[in-house]
């Protein structure tokens, strides 16, 4: 489950830039709008199976509130991780727009590993023993690496 949808996302972005970032080089100056919104799609889920891997140390998964600010919180968190694996998947332009983008991933990154730590939280959830709830494995989880995602892409992942 993402935790943003496609709509979301054109409401915060724009459809334009969204469709820009969808693009490759490969592919033609008209590109079908289908096509931008599954690879948007794709980009989303991505997004939110990476917060999962922080979230499930401290939180049952996919992570539930109710809390306006806890829904906002999250749904800022996967669409600025999307754009950001859009950008490296078109290639990254330094000195760019897509310097902005990418940078944002940053500060949630270190959020994300805040909460997985347990020294930030998301309002409206309470911490859980995840362990305890059956969503880890019985030797625990840990994140054990910070390899980049696509390395050919950016410095900044």
């Amino acid at each position: 489950m993402a935790y943003s949808t496609y709509l979301q996302l054109v409401e915060s972005y724009g459809a334009s830039l969204l469709t820009r970032l969808a693009s490759r080089r490969d592919d033609p100056s008209t590109l079908d709008l289908a096509v931008v919104e599954a690879r948007c799609l794709a980009a989303l889920e991505e997004a939110s199976g990476f917060m999962d891997g922080f979230f499930q140390t401290v939180h049952v998964v996919p992570v539930v509130t109710t809390v306006a600010s806890g829904l906002s919180l999250l749904r800022n968190c996967c669409e600025q991780i999307a754009i950001s694996y859009l950008v490296s998947r078109r290639g990254y332009l330094p000195r760019s727009e897509d310097e902005t983008l990418v940078l944002a991933q940053d500060r949630w990154r270190a959020f994300l590993r805040d909460v997985s730590s347990g020294k930030a939280t998301i309002p409206g959830v309470a911490a859980s023993d995840a362990a305890a709830a059956g969503s880890l494995p019985s030797d625990g989880f840990f994140i054990g690496s910070e390899e980049r995602f696509f390395p050919e892409a950016s410095t900044f992942f």
